[in-house]
């Protein structure tokens, strides 16, 4: 799971075998931490179970906003994964 910031290049991620609600918690945490103090950041999110079950645990300096069903088009960190794959 991942994220990245097209202006700055700035990335975050966390490798694991699975996803759940517990290791979404842990990457948005990490992810948290890892802005500057004055920084919040809006982060494009799948419909995934995972995702949906958070029930409003995500931290203060992150907005997630919901994309459509079925849009993995509109996810900027797919094609970030896609170059991934070809290369690992």
């Amino acid at each position: 799971m991942g994220a990245a910031s097209p202006q700055t290049g700035q990335a975050e991620a966390i490798l694991t075998p699975w996803l759940n609600t517990s290791i979404i918690s842990q990457f948005l945490d990490q992810f948290s931490r890892s802005l500057a103090s004055d920084v919040h950041a809006a982060m494009t999110w799948d419909g995934a179970e995972f995702h949906r079950a958070l029930d409003g645990k995500v931290p203060a300096n992150v907005t997630l906003i919901m994309l459509p069903p079925y849009s993995p088009e509109l996810n900027g960190i797919q094609n970030l994964w896609h170059v991934l794959r070809g290369h690992c």
